[in-house]
């Protein structure tokens, strides 16, 4: 078993010896337009850091000017999905090395107040890109995509109940000459492995057969959609289902010796992952999906990923591999809460580091959210209660400043309310997806519990017990790491 210091201590070696990334031939990309109604907003290209986890990663952002005009550029690697996003506004977007893209957005009114949650119904921005051609990523795929899924709804009985395999032949040659004039290989993978997902209804009878064709001794495409959909699927849940995989063999290698190179000889059982490189990457998507499973403990899984990132042969992967221990990390027990500097309701700016030295009770809410209205008649009781000892903030998240304004002003709140001020990138850092979240923070500005229990679900238990609280003595605190 490995402490939490030991890894911690792992972790900040892993930071400070990283090895170098590689020389790459990195070209210019530039996107540029037109967004009329988003003057003075922000314009934010993202990625996923990698397809396994499917984090957000922020590639660069730009303001748009008061004509509405924008302009990104930055240099790129490798071809991409990637989105752009205005407020909580997104549009995918494939992006290719030393290429401009000359869009236009549709101009919509991003300050209306919007009561629906964006994350359950997301807003899409309609953009058009001016200069694309029939050879261009964003036309050929979105054109091929309508006809497979077309061609999959007329066909799924025939396949997938008759069994009729001519159907997947005879769909590659009406897509063979649909799309002759391509000779770009990003496109052909992606259909190939379009029609490779039709198959894994069958894996059960077939899957070394599958493996042989579209995974074993063939390159990991990292950065193609339908290739990662395909890798996903065929390897879900495949450490506990791999008949070569011994289960004993993985408690033994994670819970009793965690050692990564133990566990890739272990996988290495497997015929399927007898290529060093797919081998790892499924150890990756395996660790990332047992973390759920109580079976395994999560803090060795961790533990193993740290060696892979620092022992791997492969530089993406060492990337995975920190990309998931961060995940972990996220708003856990112990970790500094993520800062936040905003405008009260008189304008002036308040900060996380403010309130050092107290317990903070924060919360995240909107003016037309009627559960927020709901916990706070419980929480005028709790900050008269516990307010000497516990800061109570609410950050509002309402699209303009003034809403939350007049909205207090018919309310008798008493404590401490900021402005999100647009800033959705804290948003993201605390995971928003609802309203009301409510966190408690401890006066080092570490994070105690989130999501924190709401005041309804009797949060003044732990309250009484926080405000009575010596920091300075050795009392287990309530919540538990999980």
């Amino acid at each position: 078993m490995y402490s939490k210091k030991r890894f911690d201590i792992f972790f900040k070696i892993v930071l400070l010896f990283g090895i170098l990334p590689s020389i790459t031939n990195a070209q210019n990309l530039i996107i540029k337009g037109m967004a009329p109604g988003a003057e003075g907003k922000i314009i934010t290209l993202y990625t996923y850091s990698n397809q396994i986890t499917f984090n957000e990663k922020k590639l660069i952002s730009s303001p748009i000017d008061s004509s509405g005009k924008f302009n990104i550029s930055f240099n790129a690697e490798d071809t991409i999905y990637a989105f752009l996003k205005i407020d909580y506004y997104k549009s995918g977007i494939f992006i290719e090395p030393g290429k401009t893209y000359n869009i236009k957005i549709d101009s919509q009114d991003y300050n209306t107040p919007d009561k629906t949650n964006p994350y359950f119904e997301p807003k899409q921005l309609n953009v058009t890109i001016l200069n694309l051609n029939k050879n261009d990523l964003n036309f050929i795929i979105p054109k091929f995509d309508e006809i497979y899924n077309d061609y999959l709804f007329k066909n799924y009985y025939a396949i997938y109940r008759l069994r009729d395999f001519s159907k997947i032949d005879t769909f590659k040659l009406i897509i063979n000459k649909l799309f002759s004039f391509v000779t770009y290989d990003f496109f052909k993978k992606y259909v190939d492995y379009s029609i490779a997902l039709l198959e894994i209804p069958f894996i059960s009878n077939s899957r070394s057969i599958i493996a042989e064709n579209h995974l074993k001794n063939l390159p990991i495409l990292y950065e193609n959609p339908r290739y990662m959909d395909f890798f996903n699927q065929f390897f879900e849940n495949y450490l506990l289902c791999s008949y070569a995989i011994r289960k004993e063999d993985l408690i033994q290698t994670i819970n009793y010796a965690p050692d990564y190179f133990a566990l890739t000889d272990t996988l290495g059982k497997d015929s399927i992952l007898r290529n060093e490189v797919l081998r790892e990457m499924v150890l990756l998507k395996g660790l990332y999906e047992l973390s759920d499973n109580k079976e395994f403990n999560k803090n060795n899984i961790a533990y193993i990923l740290l060696q892979l990132s620092k022992h791997s042969k492969f530089e993406k992967h060492r990337k995975i591999a920190e990309d998931i221990i961060q995940l972990f990390n996220k708003l856990q027990p112990e970790t500094y809460a993520p800062p936040f500097c905003l405008k009260d309701i008189d304008k002036k700016f308040v900060s996380l580091t403010d309130f050092k030295g107290k317990y903070v009770y924060l919360s995240f809410w909107t003016s037309w959210c009627t559960t927020c209205q709901a916990e706070f008649s419980i929480m005028n009781k709790l900050k008269e209660i516990y307010g000497s000892k516990i800061a109570f903030v609410s950050i509002c998240a309402d699209k303009e400043f003034l809403t939350m304004v007049n909205y207090l002003k018919t309310q008798k709140y008493n404590w401490k309310f900021l402005h999100f001020g647009g800033d959705y990138d804290l948003l993201d850092a605390y995971d928003i997806k609802s309203y009301p979240i409510f966190v408690l923070i401890d006066p080092q500005g570490k994070i105690v519990s989130f999501p924190a229990p709401k005041p309804s679900e009797n949060i003044a238990v732990y309250l009484e017990y926080y405000s009575k609280k010596d920091d300075k003595n050795n009392k287990k605190p309530l919540f538990q790491k999980p």
